[in-house]
């Protein structure tokens, strides 16, 4: 089915006419009227559409002797907007039921109808309304879960239930249960240990069982039953949940207790299904080329400070992330959703500190490859320094530009240490807005890969950039209209003063608000290939402009920018500014030197689970590392002068009046 289509012909003003007509007419025949109530909803599910939106769902149940049409019946959840959603032609039968999808599609497909707004699993007002704007329903329903439903039972009565087995379509005679069980408490929170703990759970009712694991499965029935305090000597991981023979079992509550002499890095651990990762079937990690919500598990997520206090426990959504490392690399990167239907919407928590958000929707936990000991390729390995990406986005928010900002933990998953990470930011739409407080944003990843957002927009924007000759004086002052002049020099400075010449072919991404004046940004990415590293061993005078004259969409922007007088002098100002800030050796120095420091005490643990491969190459050492380091402080120490003689090249000679100019 096209949705966009089939929403266009619905929705076009002669059916929109039609629609209000009808039930203007009709409107005085439903006055008063109560017998079609809220039956029944789900307002979190693991079954989803083609397009990877859950199929959460409303019921509708007459209760009535007769037929009613729903024709001019809405549904809202904003109390402030009482029509927000119209039925068309329905017709719901006497003692029958009608289910509503709530993909927030907006569409009304002949029994197939779709309202243009999502249920809130956290709980939120539901009502409907008559044509002529009468409450008929209105339900406050609390916090829901997962594949569980809430329904009246009977159908029609004042009486909600939870169900288990949930009933579209269909009378609600199946088990209702009044509530959940609530979570165990734990006497000892998760954290870092030295020593053995006794750990008690306890629950406030009586009558209810405790169930644990300490092997990062989901309790069950049949798990574990709690009769007496855990005693707790090397890390374990504990999930225990409570089962009331009354109640819904209660939310898994996890606990991680790490067990280790000293902290080198802060911890993030991970904590899931066994089966959701290796199973050669439905594991992720054993099924790494897969992708898209069909591949995403659910997981727990624990932060650990370097005090080894624990600042926060989440339930979210993992994948498994990345391009050539998810097979050729046995260190493999991950992605975090946090999604209503696991826990919290976002993570509130500001667990990047440069980033000045707390509210985060995704978060890449990278693994990294080219410049990493898990990379196939010894000629690679061996200047293998784990920081260079995130060195890059520092400079990057140093150039007062967005970029993903980063830390660096230590991973543990399902209890074993996993080395180093570095959880960053993952450019996309919510990052954007976060960062921005505007709405609406296209985002487009190498060149091509629409994210998020309008397709349309990048397509305009490519063939409009194809067709601009940029060089001219006509041509500039329409660059300045459509791309953020700044955010454009800065992405191509940065990288080739790095000297990643794994771009721009890939590992990029650009953005714009979806305003009709929103200009083009972008996003450096991945600039693993980087102070002297790459595939051809270490270097310090590879010409990068040459890939940003020719590769992607990039090149035909560059190439003829250079050409414009205006923008050569432009260039060399902005050149001559950051090679005395943040592109000076002293501060880019500083930077290395900083993120090398944080990750320095943790290399023995990288090298220890990491460092070997099948081979003749040896296995790697914190020396090896060392080693890469200073090739990268030589890169730093050797390269301006020689990228100043690539930009002669290839912009042309730096103005003599350009050290005078007052900054763009």
């Amino acid at each position: 089915m096209n949705l966009t289509l089939l929403k266009e012909s619905l929705l076009s003003p002669l059916y929109i006419f039609r629609i209000l007509f009808l039930a203007l007419i009709l409107s005085h025949t439903f006055i008063g009227h109560t017998d079609i109530v809220i039956n029944e909803i789900m307002t979190s599910t693991d079954q989803k559409d083609e397009f990877g939106t859950p199929l959460e769902w409303i019921e509708l149940y007459n209760s009535g002797n007769q037929a009613e049409n729903l024709l001019g019946y809405t549904l809202t959840d904003d109390p402030l907007a009482p029509g927000k959603w119209m039925f068309g032609v329905v017709e719901l039968p006497a003692k029958g039921y009608f289910r509503v999808w709530a993909t927030g599609y907006d569409l009304l497909d002949y029994g197939n109808y779709h309202t243009n707004f999502r249920l809130d699993r956290d709980g939120e007002m539901l009502a409907l309304f008559s044509p002529d704007s009468v409450e008929l329903d209105v339900i406050n329903y609390p916090a829901q879960r997962k594949d569980v439903s809430f329904g009246r039972k009977p159908d029609g009565s004042e009486e909600w239930r939870f169900f288990s087995e949930p009933t579209p379509n269909k009378a609600n005679n199946t088990l209702g249960i009044i509530g959940f069980a609530e979570a165990p408490d734990f006497s000892i929170t998760g954290g870092i240990f030295t020593q053995p703990v006794s750990l008690e759970l306890n629950t406030q009712d009586p009558d209810a069982d405790i169930r644990y694991t300490l092997d990062g499965s989901e309790p069950i029935q049949s798990s574990n039953l709690y009769k007496s305090p855990l005693s707790i000597t090397q890390t374990t991981l504990v999930r225990s949940r409570v089962f009331h023979e009354d109640y819904l079992p209660s939310p898994i509550a996890t606990h991680s207790y790490i067990f280790r002499e000293k902290m080198t890095l802060p911890i993030l651990s991970l904590v899931a299904e066994p089966d959701d990762l290796y199973s050669r079937s439905s594991g992720i990690y054993q099924n790494p080329n897969n992708s898209g919500r069909t591949w995403e598990r659910p997981v727990s997520v624990e932060f650990f400070t370097m005090d080894g206090e624990r600042k926060f426990q989440e339930d979210s959504g993992i994948r498994i992330h990345g391009g050539a490392s998810r097979t050729r690399s046995p260190k493999k990167s991950f992605r975090l959703y946090f999604r209503s239907e696991y826990g919290a919407k976002r993570l509130e928590y500001p667990l990047f500190p440069n980033a000045g958000v707390d509210k985060i929707n995704q978060i890449v936990i990278r693994g990294g490859f080219n410049d990493t000991w898990g990379y196939d390729n010894a000629s690679q390995r061996y200047t293998a320094i784990y920081v260079s990406d995130q060195v890059v986005r520092d400079l990057h928010l140093d150039m007062k530009q967005p970029a993903s900002d980063g830390i660096f933990v230590e991973l543990y998953v399902n209890g074993e240490n996993w080395g180093i990470y570095n959880p960053s930011e993952r450019i996309e739409e919510d990052f954007l807005e976060q960062h921005s407080g505007i709405e609406g944003w296209t985002v487009v990843a190498d060149g091509s890969d629409v994210k998020d957002g309008d397709p349309n927009l990048w397509n305009e924007f490519t063939q409009w950039i194809l067709r601009t000759n940029f060089s001219t004086s006509a041509g500039l002052e329409e660059f300045d209209q459509k791309i953020d002049r700044e955010s454009f020099t800065t992405f191509v400075m940065l990288n080739v003063w790095v000297q990643n010449y794994d771009w721009p072919h890939h590992n990029w991404l650009c953005a714009r608000e979806n305003a009709d004046d929103g200009k083009w940004k972008f996003f450096s990415w991945d600039v693993e290939y980087s102070f002297g590293s790459g595939s051809r061993g270490y270097s310090v005078d590879v010409d990068v402009y040459d890939r940003a004259l020719g590769d992607s969409i990039i090149g035909p922007i560059f190439s003829k920018l250079v050409k414009n007088p205006d923008y050569q002098a432009y260039y060399w100002q902005r050149v001559n500014h950051y090679l005395d800030t943040v592109l000076n050796e002293e501060h880019v120095l500083a930077r290395l030197n900083a993120r090398l420091d944080e990750i320095k005490d943790s290399i023995p643990w990288e090298s220890e689970k990491w460092g070997e491969r099948k081979g003749s190459d040896p296995k790697r050492t914190p020396e090896d590392w060392e080693a890469a380091a200073q090739m990268a402080r030589d890169f730093i120490t050797a390269r301006t002068p020689i990228f100043l003689q690539h930009t002669i090249n290839t912009v042309g000679p730096k103005p003599v009046a350009v050290s005078n100019w007052q900054l763009y």
